[in-house]
């Protein structure tokens, strides 16, 4: 046998990196017809043509057995078990291989390795580095997808987002595109859940709603928690007095001035949300914050974070979206994403500006192209109309004609008189002389 061939898998069409990677097909007919059905249950296939379906079909269905091979990865793992012997994982001999018709948002790991393909990368990953994805249910919430998933190419994760919301079926990707390692359901049921709730700033106590506000990291997130204070704090006085108040047990939140305009975002129905990535601006850079800080430090006004009994009973962590379904109820979410929508509606809320940020979302996006487009046909019937106007740079026929206007020279002259400037032209001063030389000749 060909040295290709060893590691060649016939339904990937390609080689693979060992020869431990590919089985080799029964040698019998009636367990090679099972796996044949198993692979094609059906005579129309979505990803493979009907010539290579019938073409593989009567490939491996020969009466004798063919020396094709299929790679692990059509196998799931539950298909492998490690022996007693030397640790060594093999193939159980009653597995059959996975459908081909199966689509992308399958969720069943692959080979002894447990690889599952992100849709995002279009990769096998090992299960262990990726993490779920679920089907967003409203529109809001695709949105808030499509914006905060790190990925290069904004236009397939939307595309990826649409028809994982039309199949209905929750996929698996790569733990790295989640903003911050946070999953984002997480944070759409605690907007969801805080809703008309209100929280006070754990810097300087400014009392909002939460779904104006931004959620501090909470301790399970040391990393990111740091990363904040470290970014907020340069002087030993607010660390300490940060730190004093993140101690006490509770869900803390900043307000929107404690972070750039560019950081944040606003979503209809959802409310305000951070960029993946940003950290807060350095605190007391102004004097009025500085003051306000420092006579907090001073009083004896004591700080209360939220405390959610039902959820936060087992430690301060992300809230579990289903969970808030089954408290709130799925009709009652639609209810909350139809009131902030009303409220923009009634200009409860600004549309251009929320506490002094920039609405960005989608539709803001297509008005400006909108706007982009009218300005430059704007622009277009202003070259019109000049051009209908007839403006020439040159200079006009009959302006030729009659010659250029030239300057004429001004002549400052000083009297011992009182001083007084006269301004004479040569050719006035030419006049006046021939005038007075006629005066004086006799009649």
């Amino acid at each position: 046998m060909d040295n290709w061939l060893r590691t060649f898998c016939v339904l990937c069409d390609s080689c693979m990196s060992s020869e431990s990677l590919v089985i080799p097909l029964p040698p019998d007919l009636e367990t090679r017809q099972k796996w044949v059905d198993a692979l094609f249950p059906t005579n129309s296939s979505a990803k493979f043509q009907m010539k290579k379906v019938t073409w593989l079909r009567n490939r491996l269905l020969r009466q004798k057995a063919t020396r094709y091979r299929i790679c692990v990865y059509h196998f799931s793992r539950d298909s492998f078990e490690e022996t007693t012997q030397n640790g060594e994982i093999v193939i159980n001999t009653d597995s059959l291989p996975l459908s081909m018709e199966s689509d992308d948002y399958d969720v069943i790991p692959r080979g002894p390795n447990s690889v599952c393909k992100c849709v995002l990368c279009d990769d096998w990953k090992k299960q262990t580095e990726m993490v779920i994805l679920r089907n967003p249910s409203m529109e809001s919430e695709k949105v808030f997808l499509c914006d905060v998933l790190l990925h290069a190419d904004k236009g397939l994760v939307r595309k990826t987002i649409h028809s994982l919301s039309r199949s209905g079926k929750s996929a698996l990707i790569c733990s790295t595109h989640f903003p911050d390692q946070q999953d984002p359901f997480s944070i759409l049921a605690e907007r969801r859940l805080l809703y008309n709730v209100q929280a006070e700033c754990v810097l300087c106590s400014h009392t909002d709603e939460c779904t104006a506000m931004i959620p501090f990291p909470s301790e399970e997130e040391e990393k990111l928690r740091t990363k904040w204070i470290n970014s907020m704090c340069r002087e030993p006085w607010v660390y300490r007095y940060l730190t004093k108040r993140l101690a006490k047990d509770g869900r803390h939140y900043l307000c929107s001035s404690h972070f750039s305009k560019n950081s944040l975002r606003y979503q209809t129905g959802l409310g305000l949300y951070r960029k993946p990535g940003c950290s807060p601006l350095l605190s007391c850079t102004n004097e009025e914050e500085r003051q306000t800080v420092w006579d907090l430090t001073k009083s004896s006004h004591e700080y209360h974070p939220l405390a959610l009994e039902s959820i936060d009973s087992n430690g301060i962590g992300p809230i579990d979206y289903d969970q808030v379904v089954d408290m709130l109820g799925f009709t009652r979410l639609i209810q909350i994403e139809s009131e902030m929508h009303q409220m923009r509606t009634d200009n409860m809320i600004p549309r251009k500006k929320i506490h002094g940020l920039l609405e960005v979302n989608h539709e803001e996006e297509e008005e400006e192209l909108q706007h982009h487009e009218i300005g430059e046909k704007e622009d277009e019937e202003e070259e019109d109309v000049e051009e209908d106007g007839v403006i020439y740079d040159e200079m006009h026929q009959l302006e030729m004609e009659e010659g250029e206007v030239e300057d004429e020279e001004i002549n400052v002259t000083v009297s011992p008189d009182p001083p007084q400037i006269t301004a004479i032209s040569d050719q006035h001063q030419d006049h006046h002389e021939e005038e007075q030389e006629q005066e004086q000749k006799p009649l």
